[in-house]
């Protein structure tokens, strides 16, 4: 399936890539695993690159769906962590 993805030009190109991603393997299969794996990438970018100027204005970038799920990920992040 690799093969037959387009080529990425744009940031356009790049999201919406993302946005309809399944997997590698099978387009009609979800990766999840691939896809928190790919969100990782995108924490240590913004992490290792973002000013923090930059994440103060984060929520701007954000949908309220997003941001409620963001923060369903952060609560199940800070449970697994309290069990440790």
């Amino acid at each position: 399936m690799l093969g037959m993805m387009k080529p990425l030009k744009t940031f356009e190109d790049l999201e919406a890539m993302l946005r309809h991603w399944m997997s590698f393997a099978d387009p009609h299969v979800y990766d999840a695993g691939g896809m928190v794996l790919l969100f990782a990438a995108c924490l240590d970018n913004m992490r290792l690159r973002m000013l923090e100027a930059e994440l103060e204005e984060i929520d701007s970038y954000l949908t309220d769906e997003q941001k409620a799920f963001l923060l369903k990920l952060a609560t199940i992040v800070q449970r697994a962590q309290s069990l440790d």
